[in-house]
């Protein structure tokens, strides 16, 4: 039973699609063998467990990781439910986020990827701006988790941009129950109308989308900042991307993988600081 169980939660985890049940099934049946019986076994289990979660679009059915859970980020964030008393967690970063339709809950490994990529810069890297003056631009923001936590790791003050009134909604409802709505300002921009410096960017988006920022990101980038990069597969995408930020004169302090995915947090050229 465990066995099936994690190959559905890899499934689910994996990749931008939503799952039917039907869907869900067919494919661990076909990777791992298993009968219908036994999954549809461990999915009653995982749903029971409240691990996993029904939610229904358009009449349609589809199997999800469950909201009503914490989400652990390494050793340094906790995200929560709206509604959800938090456990005791000892020096980790308390995000609440409410049930919404923005990308950011924490689920997609590109979002604990970058999470985990703020976490070490904040807490373990020795950077300059971890001392509480730092002020960090998020390139959209979706549900607004990673201006959030770059605020509750010590940043003074985020920007947030997306141009999807609904991630706008939801990125600031989620800064007011986290008590930073003074501190967390949403606006709908491009990033070619940003005319402010920041310590820190803030970027979980697709390659073409990296690469095509890449000017303006260095225009908005304070001389030994910061950027945290996510939303790429590892392999070319990732060295293409990588190239192209390091031929800026950025250096590479930081990179991790999960599930396919990978994420960087890089220095811009000037930092005092370097690789642990």
């Amino acid at each position: 039973m465990e066995a099936i169980q994690r190959t559905i939660l890899d499934f689910l985890a994996a990749g931008d699609r939503r799952w039917t049940p039907c869907d869900l099934e067919n494919a661990v049946r076909k990777r791992a063998g298993h009968s219908r019986r036994q999954i549809r076994a461990a999915l009653r289990r995982l749903v029971e467990e409240r691990r996993l979660e029904y939610t229904y679009l358009h009449g349609c059915s589809f199997i999800e990781a469950s909201f009503n859970r914490p989400v652990p980020i390494g050793r340094h964030i906790l995200l929560l439910p709206a509604d959800m008393q938090p456990p005791q967690a000892a020096g980790k970063a308390v995000i609440r986020l409410a049930q919404g339709d923005s990308f950011g809950n924490g689920r997609h490994p590109s979002t604990r990827l970058a999470l985990q990529g703020i976490a070490h810069l904040l807490r373990s890297s020795g950077w300059h701006g971890a001392h509480g003056s730092a002020q960090c631009l998020d390139i959209g923001t979706g549900s607004g988790v990673l201006a959030l936590a770059a605020l509750a790791l010590g940043v003074r003050r985020a920007l947030g941009l997306d141009i999807e009134a609904t991630s706008r909604f939801e990125a600031a409802s989620n800064a007011r129950l986290n008590g930073m709505a003074k501190r967390f300002k949403v606006l709908c921009a491009d990033l070619c109308e940003v005319d402010a410096t920041f310590d820190i960017v803030l970027a979980n988006l697709r390659p073409p989308t990296l690469k095509a920022m890449l000017p303006d990101i260095c225009r908005c980038l304070r001389q030994r900042g910061a950027v945290v990069l996510s939303g790429f597969r590892e392999g070319e995408e990732a060295v293409d991307l990588l190239a192209a930020y390091t031929r800026r004169g950025m250096s590479c302090i930081w990179c991790a993988k999960e599930k396919g995915w990978q994420a960087f947090v890089l220095f811009s050229p000037g930092s005092a600081s370097r690789a642990p």
